[in-house]
């Protein structure tokens, strides 16, 4: 088995990262060479319990607290440009006590009409997500996102991951609290969410904004919850890398061998039949086995651990299976240790644990929602299987329920191939269709 990832050039990107990419392990392999991408080759994704009773009245304490704050900052203004500045970081102040930053981007347009707020997937995320290509050059995910809202005249709202603060270092330029960064769960993010919502309302400009929660990925699944839970206003969901399935259920897809496939279908299945064969991997039409470092007499044989003479991804099952055992028992037993060695995104076994035994997948939740919801779904997503877009599209159809619009963008990645844009290519479809339905709304 090959042992680095080398771009077109033949630089070394990241030994583990081709470890996980050829493994098909995509949330691991996202979280080592999202940072170290090269310009080219590599399709990528960029890519947080009932209290006691004392507990609750900290709680509405500190709600009612930070509300307070917000009336007194903003006391006597009208929602002009000079009372709600264009750009500003705000403190928000959770439930719990803990504290984190977020950035609000408006248009000019006073007072705002709508208000989207970018909900985080999984891992370290900041405000600003600042991204470095392979030619050092830096960029934030989230500029795309604050300027093709304010075009459209609608604010655009982005906070860091609890625990999480901004650092100019790279790769991953963000600082981990790891005491604070125990307490990233689904159901406390769900909680953050809300507690954003309301400090932002609190801002004149904002009192009348329609509010659009945009969840990425797992995010898809804590912006249904908000939405579900109705304590604060949400009017339109945009779920885009779309979640159907439990966390669990999605874990044991991602390792499946289905995503590995992808890959190599994408390359070298010539007749289109979804297995690769010998000819088929020796005649290497795209010319990447040498840039991979991968030998066409030799490797195909490893690559082919059930010895059918074939790849397909029971091959890569195989291959991964040993992984994801320990990956299971490793969140079973709260070993963070091993977590934070093997698993390419940092997470803790508590965060998977939150969301095996408090987040019902979307395929249920959604269902009970009557706000507009909009599902931007890739056919090459090596994250999340793109049938559940399909699945929940067909679930709305059967109860009659009209409040659902899937997209299905063909060839586009987890993050809509999201990198073609600081790549100077352009605006993927996906990324269009996003922006003209924020438009619509």
């Amino acid at each position: 088995m090959v042992n680095m990832i080398i771009d077109i050039s033949g630089k070394v990107i990241s030994k583990e990262a081709n470890r996980h990419y050829l493994s098909g392990n995509p949330a691991a392999f996202s979280n080592h060479v999202r940072f170290l991408c090269s310009k080219e080759f590599i399709d990528l994704t960029v890519a947080t319990c009932p209290p006691i009773i004392g507990l609750m009245k900290k709680r509405w304490v500190l709600l009612l607290f930070s509300l307070m704050v917000s009336s007194v900052l903003y006391a006597g203004t009208d929602g002009s440009k000079e009372a709600c500045p264009s750009d500003q970081i705000l403190k928000i102040t959770a439930y719990d006590g803990v504290t984190f930053l977020g950035r609000l981007r408006l248009p000019a347009e006073r007072p705002v009409k709508k208000l989207v707020i970018y909900v985080n997937g999984s891992g370290p995320n900041t405000y600003d997500n600042k991204r470095s290509l392979g030619d050092g050059t830096v960029f934030s995910y989230f500029d795309l996102f604050a300027e093709k809202c304010n075009d459209e005249g609608t604010g655009f709202f982005s906070y860091d991951t609890r625990g999480v603060t901004p650092s100019d270092q790279p790769p991953t330029f963000s600082t981990i609290d790891q005491k604070l960064y125990q307490t990233y769960r689904p159901t406390n993010e769900i909680q953050d969410i809300e507690t954003i919502i309301r400090t932002l309302q609190a801002i004149p400009c904002l009192h009348s904004a329609k509010i659009i929660l945009l969840g990425w990925s797992c995010g898809t699944m804590v912006a249904a919850e908000v939405a579900l839970k109705k304590k604060v206003q949400v009017d339109a969901l945009i779920l885009a890398g779309y979640m159907n399935d439990t966390m669990d259920e999605t874990i044991t897809w991602q390792n499946s061998g289905i995503p590995s496939m992808m890959f190599y279908r994408r390359y070298f299945d010539a007749d289109k039949d979804g297995t690769v064969s010998a000819k088929e991997f020796s005649d290497d039409p795209y010319h990447i086995l040498p840039a991979l470092g991968m030998d066409m007499d030799h490797d195909f044989e490893k690559l082919d651990t059930n010895k059918d003479g074939k790849l397909d991804a029971a091959d890569f099952a195989l291959m991964l299976a040993p992984y994801l055992a320990q990956l299971k028992e490793a969140i079973d037993t709260g070993n963070d240790e091993w977590i934070a060695t093997h698993y390419g995104v940092r997470l803790t076994s508590g965060w998977f644990m939150d969301y095996r035994n408090h987040m019902p997948a979307n395929r249920e939740v959604l269902p009970r929602l009557d706000i507009p919801i909009y599902i931007f779904q890739g056919t090459e997503d090596r994250n999340v299987p793109m049938q559940g877009a399909l699945d929940i599209k067909d679930t709305f159809k059967e109860l009659g329920k009209t409040n659902l619009v899937v997209h299905v963008f063909p060839g586009h990645d987890h993050d809509l191939n999201y990198m073609t844009y600081p790549l100077g290519k352009g605006l993927s479809e996906g990324f269009q269709e996003i922006f003209r339905t924020i438009g619509k709304l």
